[in-house]
């Protein structure tokens, strides 16, 4: 049996110049990857991370987030992620709020 190991996303301590303690809200960015070959699409990046992302179930607590992208199959925001999420934005029910 394959043991799953969960690993957190990066998260940094913000501080102001004049605190020497961390901050009590960290930055956090959300990780997803873009693979056409392992099955991990757009459909999949905006699905499972920019709506989660957007409906605040990633970083609820925070003020300030980010998401990343890791792509391994050449994509591009410009033209690929763009021409998919103004796809989406033209329906009536645009699921990412764009």
């Amino acid at each position: 049996m394959m043991e799953v190991v969960w690993k957190n996303d990066p998260i940094f301590p913000l501080r102001s110049p004049t605190e020497s303690a961390p901050a009590t809200s960290p930055f956090t960015i959300e990780c997803k990857l873009l693979d056409k070959a392992t099955d991990k699409t757009f459909y999949l990046y905006c699905k499972e991370g920019v709506k989660r992302f957007v409906d605040g179930e990633y970083a609820w607590a925070r003020r300030e987030a980010a998401m990343l992208a890791y792509v391994r199959d050449g994509s591009r925001v410009v033209p690929d992620l763009s021409t998919y999420l103004e796809r989406n934005a033209a329906k009536d029910d645009d699921p990412y709020h764009t």
